[in-house]
């Protein structure tokens, strides 16, 4: 999985090998023995570019990890969006799926 993010005039910052660990919201009701603090979600990732678009055409630049860290939040927003997208359209394809099995079964 890669994310990209635009950070200027039509320049974007792509991290490259992520791994998304979504949070989870917690429990505070209950038994104290399963209670538990909320964890935020986080992203690792392996490589990092500038993505530069001239005349429609991909220019990518190496950079380094300190710039990417610096966009880390807006980075983990587009992450959780695509991964939040992309299980949507898997749920929507595995039920059409189904569907088409059990139309070809009732032939």
């Amino acid at each position: 999985m890669s994310v990209e993010i635009g950070i200027g005039d039509n320049l974007y910052l792509r991290i490259i090998g992520v791994t998304l660990t979504p949070g989870s919201p917690g429990n505070y009701s209950g038994r104290p023995e399963d209670c538990y603090e909320s964890e935020p979600s986080e992203i690792d990732w392996t490589d990092q570019e500038l993505i530069k678009y001239i005349d429609k055409k991909e220019v990518s630049y190496v950079c380094e990890q300190a710039l990417s860290e610096c966009y880390y939040d807006e980075l983990l927003d587009q992450a959780l969006e695509d991964f939040d997208e992309d299980l949507s359209d898997r749920i929507v394809q595995k039920y059409e799926d189904r569907l088409l099995e059990k139309m070809e079964g009732n032939r």
